[in-house]
């Protein structure tokens, strides 16, 4: 096989379709229609390609662990060669396979759920680096509880090899590997189904016709219509309350933000005086630590912090080159208030 980088447009992956069914946290059906109708293939981004050529420097390491853990030798392994795979009735339909087990029935003693297996057969394995901090959205090892879009994942690629047993192992951090066992089960299969379903309509009728779904959150809403101007909208009932809303909670935001920095400002002013410190803004602050107290009892603290800002007004000047250089240019849309534009009357 060849390990040369395919043009993604081509085709829908395992990685693309949690965010087509619009259960990804790092994807939504714009996003991925976005790359697919794109004219040109898409180009690496240096902070994402780091990002992932660490997590991906890692699958050797986990498989390794892996091994060691169940006492079974992986057999494929894409790391060292490519398990890419087409559906034989969808060629757009493709899934990567991390890594592979020869057969399941060495796996039975650590996974019951695979005696069930009308044939020994294959066990495709995806290999996940997750950040610690994850750990609470996945289950005990050894369950099938784990995120819906790494399910989604692992379906798909069951789907496509047309096999019934995968491993998912999530290696948390640096110090924990769990394993989960999925089982295609009756329900598996009719997850599987809608899945595939989606996937066609997606790609006929988005892709392929060129049509975009619609978006999911303000930015998109904004990307998509930031070039369209002076069309009247007439407004349902619910659109009026969302307007009125958007209004009432700007000026609620400026007022709590004028509360805050007077709060603050009464409690700064508070503490200056407890330490002698006069009200000349010129006056050198300690460097102390505060710690507020309340009939004797801690119930905060004021510390020191650094800090670091940049100077734009001093940049742009000393160096407007550079400024210009990295300067990106946006369009985005503002949402005021009416006003009878000027020299203009009812």
């Amino acid at each position: 096989m060849s390990d040369a980088r395919p043009d993604r447009r081509n085709y829908l992956g395992s990685a693309d379709i949690a965010g087509v069914l619009g259960i990804s946290p790092f994807a939504t059906p714009l996003s991925v229609w976005e790359r697919k109708v794109a004219q040109e293939p898409e180009q690496p981004d240096p902070s994402r390609e780091k990002f992932f050529s660490i997590r991906k420097r890692m699958e050797p390491v986990v498989g390794e662990m892996l091994q060691d853990q169940l006492g079974v030798p992986l057999s494929r392994l894409s790391w060292a060669e490519p398990n890419r795979y087409t559906d034989p009735f969808m060629p757009w339909m493709k899934a990567e396979v991390d890594a592979e087990f020869a057969s399941a029935d060495p796996l039975v003693g650590k996974f019951p759920a695979f005696a069930s297996l009308p044939v020994s057969e294959p066990v495709n394995v995806e290999i996940k680096t997750v950040n610690a901090r994850a750990r609470h959205l996945w289950g005990e090892e050894g369950s099938e509880d784990v995120p819906p879009y790494y399910a989604a994942q692992v379906y798909w690629q069951m789907m496509i090899t047309r096999r019934n047993v995968a491993i998912l192992a999530a290696f948390f951090g640096l110090d924990e590997l769990r394993v989960f066992p999925i089982v295609r089960t009756a329900a598996a299969d009719q997850a599987i189904a809608a899945m595939r379903l989606e996937a066609i309509r997606f790609w006929s009728r988005n892709v392929l016709d060129r049509i975009p779904p619609p978006p999911v959150n303000l930015e998109e809403i904004q990307k998509m219509y930031s070039r369209i101007s002076g069309r009247p909208v007439e407004l349902s009932a619910d659109g009026l309350r969302a307007f009125t809303e958007v209004l009432r909670l700007r000026e609620l935001s400026k007022d709590v933000k004028k509360q805050k920095e007077l709060a603050e400002f009464a409690l700064f002013d508070e503490v200056r005086k407890h330490w002698g410190i006069p009200s000349d803004p010129t006056a050198a602050f300690p460097e102390d630590d505060a710690v507020l107290l309340f009939e004797g009892k801690p119930i905060g603290t004021w510390k020191r912090q650094n800090g670091a800002y940049l100077d734009q007004p001093r940049l742009a000047a000393e160096l407007p080159e550079v400024v210009a250089k990295f300067t990106n240019k946006t369009v985005f849309r503002v949402l005021r208030r009416w006003s009878q534009p000027r020299g203009k009357t009812k």
